[in-house]
C-alpha cells in the first residue's frame, strides 16, 4: 500500500504534502517579517509617519537651493542692476554660488539613491555634513549685506536671503542626524538583504 490518504474522489493524496492553507500562513508570517525589516531601515519615521532625517534633510537641502535661485533672480534684476551701490554684487554672487553648490549636492544624493554611487565611497554622510558648513559660512556675511541700510537690495533678497541663511543650519542639523543613524548599529537579523535604496 502507499502511504497516501483515499480522497473522496477516489485519488491518493500523499501523507507528506502540505495543502494550500497551511502554507498560507506560513508566508504571511516571512512577509510580515519582511516588512518590520524594511522598516526598521527607514527608521522611526516610517512608524509615525514622518519623514526621517534623511528625507528631512533632501527637502532642506531643495528649499534653499530655491531661496539661492530666487536671491539671485532678485539680485540680476535690471532695476536691482541700474540702482546698486556694490552690495547688489555680493547678492548675485552668494545666490548663484549657493545655488551652484545644492544643485552638485541634490544630484549626488539622487545618484546615491539610484545606485549609481555608493554613500559608503568619497560621498558619505559625514562628508556631505562637512560640505554644508560652506553655506553657512557664505549666508552669514550674505545677510548682513543685504539686510544692510543703505543696500539696494529689495524685500524679496532679504527674506529670501534669510530663508536660505537659516535653511543653511539646519540642513547641516539633519545631514549631523542622518549620520549619526549611519553610524548606529543595524538592527536587522544577519542574513537580511537590505534594501540599497534606502540610504544609497
Amino acid at each position: 500500500k502507499s502511504g497516501g490518504v483515499q480522497s473522496p474522489g477516489g485519488r491518493t493524496a500523499l501523507s507528506g504534502a502540505k495543502s494550500p492553507t497551511a502554507v498560507a500562513p506560513a508566508a504571511t508570517t516571512i512577509a510580515l517579517e519582511q516588512m518590520q525589516n524594511d522598516d526598521a531601515f527607514v527608521g522611526m519615521g516610517a512608524r509615525t509617519g514622518d519623514l526621517s532625517p534623511y528625507a528631512q534633510k533632501i527637502v532642506v537641502e531643495a528649499f534653499v537651493w530655491l531661496a539661492s535661485l530666487i536671491v539671485w533672480g532678485a539680485g540680476a534684476d535690471l532695476d536691482t542692476i541700474n540702482n546698486c551701490n556694490g552690495h547688489c554684487g555680493w547678492q548675485i554672487f552668494a545666490g548663484l554660488g549657493s545655488w551652484g553648490f545644492f544643485t552638485v549636492i541634490l544630484i549626488l544624493n539622487y545618484l546615491c539613491e539610484s545606485g549609481k554611487m555608493s554613500r559608503y565611497g568619497w560621498f558619505s554622510h559625514r562628508f556631505e555634513m562637512q560640505l554644508l558648513l560652506l553655506p553657512c559660512i557664505l549666508w552669514t556675511p550674505t545677510v548682513a549685506v543685504v539686510s544692510a541700510r543703505g543696500s539696494s537690495s529689495n524685500a524679496v533678497s532679504i527674506v529670501f536671503a534669510w530663508f536660505a541663511f537659516g535653511g543653511s543650519f539646519y540642513a547641516v542639523e539633519k545631514a549631523f542626524r542622518s549620520f549619526r543613524e549611519e553610524d548606529e548599529a543595524d538592527p536587522s537579523p544577519i542574513g537580511i538583504k537590505e534594501n540599497p535604496y534606502i540610504y544609497g
